[in-house]
């Protein structure tokens, strides 16, 4: 059996993460980053883009 997320899965999210930061930048995404719930916690697109490289 596998353990954790598939390889692709995760290319995947980073591909998509990459595109709407960009999408960010060039004003065609509204969103910069995300909420976890309820707290003040503020992720950027660009902060999760560059973890991933």
């Amino acid at each position: 059996p596998r353990d954790g997320a598939a390889v692709e899965l995760t290319g995947l999210a980073y591909a998509v993460i990459c595109d709407l930061d960009q999408l960010h930048k060039k004003g065609h995404f509204q969103y910069e980053g995300v909420k976890k719930g309820q707290e003040k916690c503020f992720d950027l697109l660009s902060r999760w883009y560059e973890v991933g490289r």
